[in-house]
């Protein structure tokens, strides 16, 4: 297949994508107008082990559910990470509490536990840990630390789908969690989103919460409390659930990704992989490296890439260097926004093209290129 350029991401779709879509399309509809969501739900919720899930239009959505459904409220602190898509912070803000922002370690770029009890303060309510790039965090130190001071832990599971900690899928150690299956994750809906929770009243309000506010008691169209517009569609459900009866193909994949560029690249002093914490099986979902500053500038090599035609991606900026918030003192999150990248991970990669992608790499820091 001739591409005009080699994309930082995408799905993987399949004849099984497009046949469940299309029974959405032509039958969903009616008295089946939520058959494939029921089934999406049920298929995740016994994938990962927790025995409530709801579908919901973004992952977004999902995690503010998993934060709402627990009560997070004003004048509440949620502790989170400060690498991380904004929404994360945004979904806290949402609730009317405010995102403490903590530091994170250099290995696997993920919340460091050791930061965690010093930002604790009276108003904390929960830890908001993220499972960056589909690997696990620390979830053994950060649930010891949590039932040390009686706080909730709400997980940002977004592309975490087919991890694994400790033999345990990520979203199912705290109270809630969110999972995002927006079209640049491995398992891709488009938009979409799964919050989950193993307890019933909480996954209840979250339900509620999605729909409006919605009180069947009280009528058909009666809302007992402000609510939100949360519903996944059955066509993304369709297609959700054939994305997921198919995870295990796709996670081989994005494991061979990660050989195919680690075998090549992380030989080459100056650049270091973000690797598997103690007990963590990472999905894979984004390869990424960070780049030495003595090696490259990171944005330069972006940019000269780019031109060449191969998209990739920064990592993260900080949550907290938006207008928004207010600039933590987070060193270790500093450097890897400063110099990380994620490498590309579209689902039609094949070896070849990533020999042309560390080629191309490798040229332009070699001829200095990437010298801004």
């Amino acid at each position: 297949m001739k591409r005009s350029r080699i994309h930082s991401a995408g799905p993987n779709i399949s004849d099984l994508e497009i046949e469940y879509v299309n029974d959405a399309i032509r039958n969903g509809w009616y008295d089946d107008f939520r058959g494939y969501i029921e089934k999406f739900e049920k298929a995740f919720a016994d994938y990962i082990g927790l025995p409530f899930a709801l579908a919901t239009s973004h992952g977004t959505g999902a995690l503010h559910l998993s934060l709402a459904a627990n009560g997070i409220g004003p004048g509440d602190e949620v502790i989170v990470p400060d690498i991380s898509w904004i929404a994360t912070a945004n979904v806290i803000r949402h609730c009317g509490a405010d995102p403490v922002f903590v530091d994170v370690r250099l290995d696997d770029w993920n919340i460091d536990p050791d930061s965690i009890e010093a930002a604790i303060t009276p108003r904390t309510r929960a830890i908001f840990p993220v499972h960056l790039y589909g690997h696990p965090a620390d979830m053994d130190e950060i649930c010891r630390i949590a039932d040390k001071h009686n706080l909730l832990v709400v997980e940002d599971a977004a592309p975490s789908a087919g991890s694994m900690y400790r033999g345990k899928s990520p979203g199912t150690f705290g109270q809630g969690a969110g999972f995002s299956f927006q079209g640049a994750k491995m398992l891709a809906t488009g938009q979409g989103g799964m919050f989950v929770c193993s307890d019933e009243k909480v996954f209840r309000r979250a339900v509620a919460l999605s729909e409006h506010g919605r009180d069947a008691e009280g009528g058909v169209f009666y809302s007992s409390h402000i609510g939100f517009n949360y519903k996944m569609s059955n066509l993304a459900a369709a297609m959700g659930l054939a994305q997921l009866e198919r995870v295990e193909a796709l996670k081989a994949h994005k494991a061979k990704l990660r050989d195919w560029y680690f075998n090549r690249l992380t030989s080459i002093d100056g650049i270091v992989p973000q690797t598997e914490g103690a007990g963590a099986s990472a999905n894979w979902s984004y390869p990424s490296v960070r780049l030495d500053r003595k090696l490259c500038d990171r944005d330069t090599l972006l940019a000269q890439l780019k031109q060449r035609g191969i998209d990739s991606r920064p990592a993260f900026p900080r949550m907290s260097t938006m207008p928004a918030f207010n600039v933590a003192d987070t060193p270790r999150a500093a450097e890897i926004a400063e110099t990380g990248i994620n490498l590309p991970t579209a689902a039609y990669l094949d070896e070849q093209d990533v020999d042309e992608i560390c080629a191309t790499l490798v040229q332009l820091i070699d001829t200095g290129a990437t010298t801004p």
